[in-house]
C-alpha cells in the first residue's frame, strides 16, 4: 500500500465519519427540538398562563382598591365638613368615637397604626388623616386646661 492511496483511504474514513456525526447531529438535535421542547413547552405553557391570570387578577384587585379608596376619601371629607361645622360637643364626640374605633380596629389587627400615624395614609391624603389630630388641638386650644380631646 502506497503512502498516498493510503492516505486517500483514510481521508474518507474521516470525512466519513465527518459527515456522519454531523448527520447523526442533526437529527438528534431536530429530534431533541420536536420532541423535548414540544415537551417542556406543553409543561410550562399552562404554568405561564397561570401566571398571567394571577397578575390579571391582582392588578383588577389593585384598582379596585384604588377606586375603593378614592370613594373613602370622598366619604371622609364630606364627613369632615359636617364635623367642622358642628358644634364643640358634637366635635368631642367624634374624636371620642375615633379613638374607640382606633383601639377597636388596633386590637382585631385591621389598622397596624391609627390612620393619623400610618405613612401609607398620610401620603395618600394627609389632611384626611390628620383632621382629627388637628380638630383636638383647635378644641384643646379653646378648652380648659382639664380638657384633653387628643387622639
Amino acid at each position: 500500500m502506497s503512502d498516498p492511496a493510503y492516505l486517500h483511504e483514510l481521508r474518507g474514513q474521516y470525512t466519513g465519519l465527518a459527515v456522519g456525526r454531523q448527520e447523526g447531529f442533526a437529527s438528534g438535535q431536530e429530534h431533541g427540538y420536536s420532541e423535548g421542547w414540544n415537551d417542556a413547552m406543553r409543561e410550562v405553557t399552562p404554568r405561564f398562563e397561570a401566571l398571567q391570570r394571577e397578575r390579571d387578577a391582582l392588578a383588577r384587585d389593585r384598582l379596585d382598591l384604588q377606586y375603593a379608596a378614592n370613594a373613602f376619601a370622598v366619604i371622609s371629607r364630606t364627613m369632615q365638613a359636617i364635623i367642622e361645622s358642628a358644634p364643640a360637643g358634637m366635635q368631642v364626640d367624634a374624636i371620642h368615637r375615633y379613638n374607640e374605633l382606633c383601639d377597636r380596629y388596633l386590637t382585631n389587627g385591621v389598622l397596624r397604626t391609627e390612620p393619623h400615624n400610618d405613612e401609607t395614609a398620610k401620603a395618600r391624603d394627609s389632611e384626611v388623616a390628620s383632621f382629627f389630630p388637628k380638630l383636638a388641638q383647635r378644641l384643646n386650644a379653646r378648652s380648659t386646661p382639664d380638657d384633653d380631646y387628643s387622639p
